[in-house]
């Protein structure tokens, strides 16, 4: 078609009953790319948190989902999106991806700099945002996360190959794609939020505990709040930290993205065993 300029980039998330992160999320993505490119697909939230937002609204009936399904379905509907834009991110709705500020100001002005020059399944780095409980206190949500908390601890898992332009065939969980090997770029970061708060873990884990008994959330869903909250803990008590920057050229940052590479393209996953803490270049930007 003549004249027909497919936009730069969209932002999918998938949400029930998500009150505290949904609203994180939209602050975030809608000045990232404009709320008219931030899709949510809601699966039949009825605690009135998708009513009136910013943003494009699939609403979708309540029924039984398994993560193989929702990976299966959302994987259709980023690959749908395709037809209007040159790039789709898919991210959880407890998932932060910003670019390095130093190579672009937001998500859009990078993909618009850099998208025909990436794979066409690009994986993310990500990272767990941690809660130092003996040194910071509850989370005030209205304030930047990223300057009330310090520590992360990389985790391949968090390293999902959802920067797209084809179709990802993705796996549960997204971790993994059928149709590409991993490929990183340097300056892509994924700051995972369910962590970053120990009583918003305790409240989250308990519900998502009903689900995960009704066999619709399976795996890490099920751990009682109690058995998550001190695993967290102890490893953000006990791992050593490391003065390691998310930045390439790196020497630690490179060796570890090169081990996470290895064990995704194995399809594996493994938690880094230190902790690092965010960079300045990030802090006040969520």
């Amino acid at each position: 078609m003549t004249g027909y300029f497919k936009k730069p980039l969209a932002v999918v998330t998938m949400v029930y009953n998500e009150s505290t992160m949904l609203p994180i999320w939209l602050k975030h993505y809608t000045r990232q790319v404009g709320y008219g490119n931030c899709y949510v697909i809601d699966h039949g939230s009825t605690d009135g948190s998708t009513h009136k937002i910013e943003a494009q609204i699939l609403r979708l009936p309540r029924f039984p989902i398994d993560e193989n399904t929702r990976a299966g379905s959302t994987d259709k509907f980023c690959s749908a999106l395709l037809f209007a834009y040159e790039r789709v991110l898919f991210t959880d709705v407890d998932e932060i991806v910003v670019a390095d500020p130093g190579r672009a100001a937001n998500l859009i002005d990078y993909a618009k700099a850099h998208s025909k020059d990436l794979p066409s399944i690009v994986n993310v780095f990500g990272v767990d945002v941690l809660h130092d409980r003996r040194r910071e206190g509850v989370v005030d949500w209205d304030r930047p996360i990223t300057l009330q908390r310090k520590l992360i601890r990389p985790f391949s898992a968090l390293c999902k190959p959802t920067f797209i332009s084809e179709q990802a065939q993705w796996h549960a969980g997204f971790h993994f794609s059928d149709k590409a090997p991993s490929a990183f770029i340097a300056d892509l970061f994924l700051f995972h939020l369910a962590f970053c708060d120990s009583q918003f873990l305790m409240h989250r884990q308990a519900s998502r505990n009903i689900f995960a008994k009704s066999k619709l959330i399976y795996d890490h869903h099920a751990i009682p709040p109690e058995q998550l909250l001190a695993h967290v803990q102890a490893y953000v008590e006990s791992l050593p930290r490391t003065n390691v920057r998310l930045a390439p050229a790196n020497p630690q940052f490179e060796r570890v993205k090169t081990e996470f590479t290895d064990h995704i393209n194995e399809k594996k996953l493994v938690q880094l065993q230190e902790i690092w803490e965010i960079p300045r270049q990030f802090r006040g930007l969520f």
